[in-house]
């Protein structure tokens, strides 16, 4: 059964991601450099927007800046999802930050990552 107060939790997540957001992108984007940076930090804090690109050589694709703007957001509303109780919002942590770590070692593995 829901809780009534998840959709509550939900938006507090998605403030709270967005907040994180902010300096996360000064940061990639002082990475990059106005493209003659490295990307190293901007590949680590966003890997799922620099993962086809860097793994296809391709340019950036529009859908995936979106997805750069929406990620933080998007783990804190899955965090305010689970349950309130503490042990459920840590799983949910280790997950998101599991499969964040994941994609940021494939990005940085690919050889072919803006470098």
């Amino acid at each position: 059964m829901e809780s009534p107060d998840r959709p509550r939790r939900m938006f507090i997540g998605f403030v709270v991601g967005t907040v994180l957001m902010i300096p996360a992108m000064a940061l990639a984007f002082i990475s990059g450099g106005g493209g003659h940076g490295d990307y190293v930090l901007a590949g680590v804090l966003f890997p799922y927007t620099l993962l086809v690109p860097g793994l296809f050589g391709v340019p950036i694709p529009t859908a995936l800046v979106v997805l750069a703007f929406a990620q933080f957001p998007i783990y804190g509303s899955l965090v305010g999802a689970f349950p309130a109780r503490p042990e459920k919002k840590l799983s949910a942590i280790k997950i998101i930050v599991g499969l964040h770590l994941v994609a940021a070692a494939v990005w940085l593995g690919c050889g072919t990552c803006f470098r």
